[in-house]
């Protein structure tokens, strides 16, 4: 080598770590600069591994070549990297050095070898691989160091050079493997952070490698797999950002296994985890997810509390619509390519195939997931006109769904149209969001996030609505196909031969797509009368309309609510409603009813005709008239329909009752129709169990229970035939009924009284007269609740805990019991199945008792009696359990106590419930503290002997947990301390933890007690010290008014400071003086008296502090006193003390005092 070409090497490599540096120090300010630095980097790097030396050997040995320039690079990196292993996490700058290093390694790799290198054997490495091993041999120890920090950075580079390297070898491939396995289960999660990124590059080119491990080797079969580890982090571990960490690596690719673990963490509880689950989600195509997972997906997408997942699951719908286009990939002759791809998209989207994606009858998802999509882009919407008869040829349920959510925009987009101001994200957040947790959630936000809406204006597309007569041509239309297929499926036995596609289950199909059709077309009908109020002839039409279609044979009952909204609508007012709905019932069944009476009044003439013409003689003839009438009556008795069209109409009736009763208030001016509905309708189908006609049990009893329901229903709207209800009911609870029908019962007779509350005081016998003479004057409600809560059946336990939370939370009635027995079923192990019970008193045990202090005080005085009781039967079962040598998951003691006293407290009041005096509920827990310590000498006395023995010390446990007010009464605050002070003394406990708690529950009375005396004595100090502090201030402030102020100024401004503290300040600074004259007289300072001349101030705001003339007189007096004998003492100390001059240190005598 050239002289001139050494010393550039030596000069190269010199100066190599300084350029590093630099680069590295530029790197790590901003991320913008990386790509270009990455290829300075890159290009010193095939500098440096130009330079090499010969090295010499020994004679018949080959020089060797040693890599200079690799070396002097290597080093130099790895010192300036270790800058930042003891780098905490959070620092920008180390994290853009990783960064910087891994795009350094990605386009180090992705660089050709030079020419020579090429020409080498393929074995031998080339400088960017041994530089990739070396850094890699650097960064493993690390990896395992002591101190968390160098993990974590290692780690993370580690992590960031998987990412960039496009393969590895087995031996560096194994030992990554393993450190990163280690890293995964660290005890820092910001590790397994780092670690898991790494795991899940790791898995994507293992999956990709090996995707079927049938033909693993007996080696690889013991090691575990990367992917099975990357699921247990992204299931199991506790901190968010690990989970965010493990989903990229199972994302990609999905498989059978890891798909269902990605769906599952859309309802993870942390919003990044959410997110981003979303996010990867959108990777798959719509074909791949069933139709019960996208239903999933949208649910929990759309359904989600936070607006960035619910604008990532918009993103996700979107794709999948994108995906029912017709758009075949060309690029459109636009500037903007990406924008005008997705006009085309957008134009192309089939909506009704999109729409078919989703199970319709699945709820509302498939239309907030249309809605979503609209409010993504609303466009796609353009061209949709339903004004024209031929967009109603071809019908489907998803072209109905369509029509329905179109309408309910344009409608709600039109701030003449809808009650919501022409908002339709109002419109869609408060009657349409079904499945979210916030009924009042935006379902713009689902798309905007936390940018400002942008406002879906559809108003303008009115007049491509269809006018109400054409709807109701559509509906009529529609209606008859029903009808057509239905009787085709009740004759048609078989698939006709030479028709395919009519087979019994296809015409059973096209009967469900109709009813699902009509159903929405009468949604539709109901946002087409609210935005068409003036289309008087319309709505006559659909009035007619609606009206036929409820009496005829094959309406389908599911479709009431909807046709009986669609009445309401068109009506009138309630009274036109119930005209058009109840009156033909009625009218029906009082026409049944007479036929009935005259069917059997005919049956007795026909026997007494039979009769007659069995005794005439055989020579006599019977009149023509009479056989004919005989004839007649037997004829009409074979036209009376069949039992079974009986029961159907029967039940029909009760349901359109049930829906009418449901939707308005009952007029008070037909009551009388109620009667006689309850006496001709619901009273004959209470009885179908009585009556033996060959129908199904299944039949008779949805008829039993929509007749109860009828029953409750008429009674709420009717308190005179609350009474009768609430009778039979009773009854049926006595077992006047099959037992299968109680949880009906129990709601019936809860609705009753909770309309009536007057009921809550009756007693059996008021109510039922043939009631047992031993129950006749006992109050029927608490006899029933008891009765069934003590019921095996888990329906009625919840159906009857619910009933009395409506009853407590209401305060229309309140029993001590009922409420102890709730707390027992609370806590008791055996009511853990009864998921429904527990839910229901987990929320209404805080509702109740933070609500009110009332509702908190009610419930303190059971607390003491309930853990009496749950205490030992929380012993049996530990016992049982341990003799069988069972792990038991009870609840502890202890643990029952502190939820029971932390409902007690008054510090959990809301605010609103907050007494406005402190008073009225500080005495909760003072007098539950003096129930508990009853019972706990109650129970020490009666020893062992006594079953709720084990319950003393959880007492003793609860009395430490009380919040004992520190202004509880001074009386109770004794009988506090001589209670507890008798049981340590003369009933001692034997359990030792029971001892010590009673003894801290006493050192912390005795703590309150001397916090009030030193509150009470420091109370009267600091009075004193204001006190003499005014009077000084009073004094400076007035030297030159001394002639013209009065003794009496100074104290009426004396007692004007002292008022602003309060009236209890200047109380008790009166009581204590007061108390002073009394036993010592009048004060006197010397030989000077003072006088006892009240005050003539004429100020008249005294009055609050003072109640009477002679306090106020009083307090003028003991405050004036007060500052004179306060201004004489201290004159007499500043006589006394020594003055001397500044300067010298003699002293002068005594200074002259100014006159004050």
């Amino acid at each position: 080598m050239p002289s001139h070409a050494k010393q550039t090497a030596e000069e190269f490599l010199s100066s190599l770590h300084d350029t590093l540096a630099a680069i590295f120090q530029g790197a790590q300010t901003s991320n913008a600069s990386h790509k270009r630095r990455v290829n300075n980097l890159c290009k010193l790097h095939q500098e440096a591994a130009s330079y090499t030396q010969r090295k010499q050997r020994g004679r018949g040995q080959e020089d060797s070549i040693v890599l200079i320039g690799e070396k002097a690079f290597n080093r130099a990196f790895w010192d300036i990297t270790m800058c930042i292993m003891d780098v905490k996490k959070g620092v920008i700058e180390a994290d853009r050095t990783v960064r910087f290093i891994g795009t350094f390694i990605a386009a180090l790799m992705g660089t050709p070898d030079d020419e020579n290198a090429q020409d080498e054997d393929d074995e031998e490495e080339t400088p960017k691989e041994r530089f990739l091993s070396k850094l890699v041999a650097h960064v493993l120890p690390g990896c395992r160091a002591k101190d968390k920090t160098p993990r974590f950075r290692c780690s993370q580079l580690l992590s960031e050079i998987l990412r960039n390297v496009p393969s590895l070898d087995d031996e560096l491939y194994a030992s990554i493997s393993e450190v990163l396995l280690e890293r995964g289960t660290d005890r820092e999660w910001t590790i397994r952070s780092a670690a898991s990124i790494g795991l899940g590059v790791l898995a994507r080119g293992e999956a990709a490698q090996d995707p079927d491990s049938d033909d693993d080797s007996d080696e690889e079969k013991d090691r575990p797999r990367i992917a099975s580890v990357l699921q247990a982090l992204c299931q199991y571990d506790l901190h968010p950002h690990v989970r965010v960490s493990c989903l990229p690596g199972l994302a990609m690719p999905l498989n059978a296994s890891t798909l269902p673990l990605l769906l599952s963490r859309t309802r993870d509880s942390d919003t990044g985890v959410r997110k981003m689950a979303f996010r990867l989600l959108q990777q798959v195509p719509v074909r791949g997810f069933s139709v019960a997972q996208r239903s999933l997906l949208v649910k929990n997408g759309l359904g989600d509390r936070e607006a960035a997942v619910r604008a990532e699951s918009s993103k996700l719908i979107y794709q999948w619509a994108v995906s029912c286009s017709d758009y075949t990939g060309g690029e459109p002759a636009t500037s903007n390519v990406r924008q005008g791809r997705a006009q085309k998209q957008e134009s192309k989207i089939d909506l009704d195939e999109f729409l078919d994606l989703f199970d319709l009858w699945d709820g509302e998802v498939a239309e907030e997931a249309l809605k979503a999509l609209v409010y993504k882009r609303p466009n796609i919407l353009d061209g949709l006109d339903m004004s024209q008869a031929e967009f109603w040829s071809d019908f489907s349920p998803s072209k109905a769904l369509l029509a329905r959510v179109y309408t309910e925009l344009v409608t709600a987009s039109a701030p003449s149209m809808n009650p919501y101001g022409g908002n339709v994200s109002n419109f869609i957040g408060n009657t349409t969001y079904s499945f979210g947790p916030n009924s009042t959630m935006n379902m713009s936000s689902s798309v905007q996030g936390s940018t400002a809406m942008i406002p879906l204006d559809l108003s303008k597309s009115i007049d491509l609505l269809p006018v109400l007569t054409l709807q109701a041509f559509n509906i009529q239309g529609l209606f008859n196909i029903l009808v057509q297929s239905v009787a085709t499926v009740e004759t048609l036995g078989q698939e006709l031969p030479d028709v395919p596609g009519t087979s019994k289950e296809d015409m059973e199909d096209q009967v469900e797509d109709c009813i699902y059709s009509l159903g929405e077309m009468l949604k539709m009908t109901r946002s087409l009368v609210q935005g068409m109020e003036g289309d008087e002839m319309g709505k006559r039409k659909i009035k007619a309309l609606a009206g036929d279609l409820l009496v005829h044979p094959y309406f389908p009952s599911t479709l009431l609510s909807s046709t009986l909204a669609l009445l309401l609508k068109v009506a009138d007012n309630n009274v036109d409603f119930t005209n058009i709905v109840i009156k033909p019932i009625l009218d029906d069944v009082t026409r049944e009813e007479r036929r009935k009476d005259r069917t059997i009044s005919r049956r007795y003439t026909l026997n007494a005709k039979k009769r007659a013409r069995e005794s005439t003689d055989d020579d006599q003839e019977v009149p023509e008239d009479a056989e004919d009438d005989l004839d007649d009556e037997e004829d009409e008795e074979e036209e009376e329909p069949s039992i079974d069209e009986q029961m159907r109409t029967a039940y029909l009736r009760l349901c359109i009752l049930n829906e009418v009763l449901e939707l308005i208030e009952w007029p008070q001016t037909q009551q009388e129709s109620l009667r006689q509905l309850q006496k001709l309708l619901v009273r004959p189908a209470l009885t179908v169990y009585a009556t033996d006609t060959g129908v199904s049990a299944t039949t008779k009893g949805m008829i039993f229970d929509s007749a109860l329901k009828s029953l409750g229903l008429i009674a709420v709207h009717a308190e005179t035939l609350a009474l009768n209800a609430l009778a039979f009911c009773i009854r049926g609870t006595l077992g006047a009924i099959p037992p299968g029908h109680s949880n009906k019962v129990l709601e019936c007779i809860s609705d009753i009284v909770m309309a009536h509350p007057k009921m809550t005081e009756m007693t059996f016998g008021d109510i039922v007269k043939e009631a047992p003479h031993e129950l006749s004057g006992t109050p029927f409600l608490p006899v029933l609740l008891v009765k069934s809560l003590q019921a095996e059946n888990t329906e009625v336990q919840a159906t009857t805990a619910l009933g009395i939370c409506k009853l407590f939370l209401c305060g229309i009635w309140f029993n001590d019991e009922i409420m102890e027995a709730l707390v027992l079923l609370y806590f008791l192990p055996d009511t853990a199945p009864n998921t429904s019970l527990r839910q229901c008193l987990s929320y209404f045990f805080p509702a109740f008792c933070y609500s009110s202090s009332t509702n908190q005080s009610r419930f303190s005085t059971i607390v003491t009696g309930a853990i009496i009781k749950l205490c030992p039967v929380y012993e049996e079962l530990r016992g049982e359990a341990e003799a069988n040598d069972e792990a038991t998951a009870l609840i502890q003691p202890e643990r029952v106590i502190s939820i029971l006293l932390d409902y007690s407290d008054p510090g959990n009041l809301v605010e609103a419930a907050q007494p406005k005096e402190p008073g009225d509920t500080e005495n909760n827990h003072v007098q539950l503290a003096i129930d508990m310590m009853e019972k706990i000498e109650l129970l020490i006395k009666n020893g062992d002997d006594d079953p709720a023995h084990c319950s003393i010390s959880p007492l003793c446990y609860g009395l430490n947990r009380l919040q004992i007010p520190a202004r509880v009464t001074a009386d109770c605050l004794r009988k506090l301390i001589s209670m507890v002070s008798d049981i340590l003394t003369n009933h001692t406990p034997d359990d030792k933890a029971a001892f010590k708690q009673l003894t801290s529950f006493e050192a912390k009375l005795r703590k309150i007690k001397s916090k009030r005396k030193d509150s009470d004595s420091e109370g009267s100090v600091s009075e004193n010290e204001i006190t003499l502090k005014s009077a000084k201030t009073t004094k400076a402030s007035g030297k030159r008014k001394r002639d013209s102020r009065s003794e009496s100024d100074g104290g009426s401004n004396t007692h004007r400071i002292a008022k602003k503290r309060g009236s209890l300040s200047v109380q008790t600074q009166r009581t204590a003086n007061e108390a002073s004259d009394s036993e010592a007289g009048p004060k006197t300072h010397g030989t000077r008296p003072v006088k006892r001349k009240p005050n003539t101030n004429p100020e008249t705001h005294d009055q609050e502090v003072l109640q009477s003339k002679r306090g106020k007189e009083k307090a003028r007096y003991v405050i004036s006193s007060f500052i004179e004998n306060s201004y004489l003492h201290i004159h007499r100390l500043r006589s006394e003390v020594p003055h001397s001059t500044s300067g010298s240190g003699t002293d002068t005598g005594p200074r002259k005092r100014r006159r004050r």
